[in-house]
């Protein structure tokens, strides 16, 4: 489990997938983008969610 704040990169073929994915297991999406012709979003857990990794 995670006890500060840490940050991840993924690499994914579908961007909209992924987004949907982590979207659907309630993380808060902070803002999307587009990064060099890529799409590219920022997320967070949702302030009460007992998921731990």
């Amino acid at each position: 489990m995670f006890t500060e704040n840490a940050t991840l990169m993924l690499y994914v073929e579908n961007v909209q997938a992924e987004y949907d994915f982590w979207k659907d297991a309630s993380f808060e999406i902070l803002s999307r983008d587009t990064i060099l012709d890529f799409d590219a979003f920022d997320l967070k857990p949702h302030a009460v969610s007992t998921l731990t990794f």
